[in-house]
């Protein structure tokens, strides 16, 4: 543990300095702020955590500008920071992928390009059952999705089920085509969320994504429908090459249905997937998926559990329409076990989802060395998709090794 974290350093109560290859950081996760520390910083810091005194008149003024700033005090002694190893395992969300069949044949489905119901498909006692479970472990929000759950047959049986549960947030993923009134009056007396795809302002270009005619049309009379209901609804907005110059009508076109506007994102690459075929050509568009700036926000859970755990997998897991589970619905590749014949209590339990779960910074490429480690979101699926399993996330711009923050290309 002191190998990994040699370079840390509590500095005051609650206020970490981190040392990177070339720059450093300042945490302080009370006011969920960090301060970024150029070189001239790290080599001040450096000498005032082991104590030696400082001569120049420019080094007490930068001690004198934390001091002001409470981020060091007189009356705290700077000491290694070493946190005891914390290997505590809680489920919080999970996605349940009812099915792979669906109505629509959308280009970048994560799923694969077959959209037809699989004969192994689990029946509704052993999805009662796994909510069961899941609840029993702890697990407080969940999302059922597809496929299309509209295809299910069982599905509005499962959600009446779930809603007794106590669960504290449930989700419906769907593409809004199939749903009719008993649908959408079941999602109000349930008090779920409602998130819908939507790839168009128009019937031309978000049909031309689902592959599917009169698709838009069907999909926002439902979402209308559903708005005039009080019910929470929400656009997941994926953009693509076949739909990237529609991105800014999208936009005002979410406006215009009185939703709120929490931007989109670009296709993901999946490791053996057609996605990169429909990646955007538009430079703007993949630029703004960029982490180009050190624009960080960190709590003090957040902090805790980036020193020990992987801030992209950790706490969750897919479970996918045979049973199999993965760590999330952008991986496949990497099964954590198989609810068809085991329990969520054993997949908890089993070494393919610790090893998910606490594949830390320490063991990611270049991330180890950098900074803002413990504040950074981590996204393995894209990191396995375009390099090696422990590659860095490919979104990230920022070189710990020189200290700088990279333009995009």
């Amino acid at each position: 543990m002191l190998a990994r974290l040699r370079r840390m350093f509590e500095i005051n109560g609650g206020v970490f300095f981190v040392e990177g290859a070339a720059g450093g950081a300042i945490y302080f996760p009370k006011r969920e702020k960090i301060y970024s520390v150029n070189r001239e910083g790290v080599r001040i810091l450096r000498s005032y955590v082991r104590g030696e005194p400082l001569t120049k008149e420019t080094d007490r003024t930068y001690l004198e500008t934390l001091r002001e700033e409470g981020l060091i005090s007189d009356g705290f002694i700077p000491r290694p920071f070493d946190p005891p190893k914390d290997e505590t395992l809680t489920l919080h969300f999970a996605w349940l992928e009812l099915t792979e069949g669906c109505n629509l044949k959308c280009l970048h489905c994560y799923e694969g390009n077959d959209h037809r119901k699989r004969e192994s498909e689990l029946g509704l006692q052993r999805w009662k059952e796994i909510l069961r479970e899941l609840r029993g472990a702890g697990c407080e929000r969940i999302q059922l999705t597809g496929g299309e759950i509209c295809t299910v047959p069982f599905a509005r049986e499962l959600l009446v089920d779930a809603a007794g549960l106590g669960f504290r947030e449930i989700t419906v993923f769907t593409n809004a085509t199939l749903l009719d009134r008993e649908w959408i009056d079941l999602f109000r007396r349930c008090g779920v969320c409602v998130r819908f795809s939507l790839y168009g302002a128009s019937p031309e270009v978000h049909d031309r994504v689902t592959a599917t005619e009169g698709s838009f049309e069907k999909t926002t009379a439902n979402v209308k429908s559903m708005l005039a209901q009080g019910i929470c609804v929400s656009p997941a907005i994926v953009i693509l090459r076949e739909n990237q110059e529609d991105a800014e009508n999208i936009r005002k076109f979410v406006l215009s249905l009185g939703m709120r506007y929490d931007g989109f994102d670009v296709i993901r690459c999946v490791k053996g997937g057609t996605q990169p075929v429909h990646l955007p050509t538009d430079k703007a568009a993949l630029h703004s998926q960029y982490r180009s700036r050190p624009l960080f926000r960190v709590t003090k859970e957040r902090f805790s559990d980036a020193l020990h755990r992987n801030t992209c997998w950790y706490g969750k897991f897919v479970v996918m329409p045979t049973g199999k589970v993965a760590p999330c619905i952008f991986e496949r590749g990497l099964l954590l076990g198989d609810l068809s014949r085991q329990s969520v209590g054993e997949i908890l339990q089993s070494d393919a989802l610790k090893k998910c779960w606490l594949l830390d910074f320490s063991q990611i490429e270049e991330c180890r060395e950098c900074e803002y480690r413990f504040a950074c979101k981590d996204c393995r699926p894209l990191a396995r998709a375009c390099g090696t399993p422990l590659a860095k996330n490919p979104r990230c711009l920022y070189d710990p090794a020189e200290g700088i923050w990279k333009k995009p290309v």
